[in-house]
């Protein structure tokens, strides 16, 4: 059995210095086609130097990381929308605590008995009183 030789430090700095600049090319790649849109009168200028850029720019791993930012931002958008009913009813609470607080005499704990309900039967979110109470409202005062 032989034994692996182990990378020198020199070759450890090389692969780290192309790693971080295929990160830096990956995230070029990214901005050139998801970026700003171009001035009205300037689009064939603009179109052809992002085109350039990356052809200049495109190799395995800049083309790698490339996919790796945008798998993550669709998955971070269908978790924002996955979330966004619970979101829309804890705004809803929120703004009808500051507006029915004094009805309730300053007491989170009824208030939060009557919208986990409210919530429940308007909305479709299950929340618990707990969770109003303690999480949505805990920065209300």
């Amino acid at each position: 059995m032989s034994k692996k030789k182990k990378p020198s430090i020199e070759q450890l700095d090389e692969l780290d210095q192309m790693s971080e600049t295929a990160c830096e090319d990956g995230e070029a790649i990214f901005d050139a086609i998801f970026g700003s849109d171009p001035a009205e009168g300037e689009e064939d200028q603009f179109l052809m130097a992002r085109l350039k850029l990356i052809r200049e720019k495109s190799n395995f791993f800049s083309l790698l990381h490339f996919a790796q930012i945008v798998m993550s931002n669709e998955a971070s958008q269908r978790t924002f929308r996955g979330h966004e009913k619970r979101r829309t009813a804890k705004d809803f609470v929120q703004r009808e605590w500051r507006a029915h607080r004094a009805d309730y005499s300053e007491n989170k704990s009824e208030f939060a008995r009557h919208y986990a309900r409210r919530v429940q039967n308007e909305m479709g979110v299950r929340v618990t009183d707990k969770t109003i109470r303690e999480v949505w409202l805990r920065e209300t005062t």
